[in-house]
């Protein structure tokens, strides 16, 4: 039969000079990772749009990329160079109301192990540094554990579930009840 597990592939990039300082405290192998090829460290110390960008038309070309999803905070220039190059880009506020039933979806896959991320190391740390956040409704999404962690890769995995809509659909409350219409 088909594999119910879903497929993760990771793409990680870090600022060299944010992440160095950033490991001196935290015991953060990221030289490793690097050597590993599990991140790219970019220079300087802000994120660089412009290689990230390339990668992910490169990878749009590698692989059946139906669409992208992006938070849409701080990254207008990238988004545009992506939908200049063809690439699918779907912008996913990064709101408990949005993102809920991704999370709820992505839980579930974690409890039966239906979801498969190669144990990549920076992911997996990034989970580390992840709590469940929960409103009054029983909404959740990912939240940072302590200040100094990432968390990412994680919000990136909501938000790429959200974007393919892999939560069971769910019909209207009276779907299966008799109607009366006055």
């Amino acid at each position: 039969g088909a594999d119910p597990k879903w497929r993760v592939l990771p793409r990680f990039w870090w600022p060299r000079e944010s992440a160095m300082a950033q490991r001196q405290g935290a015991r953060i192998p990221v030289e490793g990772w690097e050597t590993d090829g599990a991140i790219t460290l970019t220079p300087g110390n802000v994120a660089d749009h412009d290689l990230i960008g390339r990668a992910i038309v490169a990878d749009c070309a590698r692989f059946q990329v139906e669409q992208i999803g992006v938070d849409p905070f701080n990254v207008h220039q990238l988004v545009q160079d992506l939908l200049d190059a063809d690439v699918p880009v779907v912008t996913v506020p990064q709101k408990m109301s949005t993102l809920s039933p991704a999370a709820k979806q992505l839980e579930r896959w974690v409890m039966a192990a239906d979801i498969d991320h190669g144990l990549h190391p920076v992911l997996r740390w990034q989970a580390a540094c992840a709590v469940v956040r929960e409103d009054d409704q029983e909404n959740i999404m990912p939240a940072k554990r302590r200040s100094t962690g990432k968390i990412d890769g994680i919000a990136a995995l909501v938000t790429a579930i959200a974007v393919a809509n892999v939560e069971p659909a769910q019909q209207p409350y009276y779907a299966n009840s008799p109607m009366i219409f006055l």
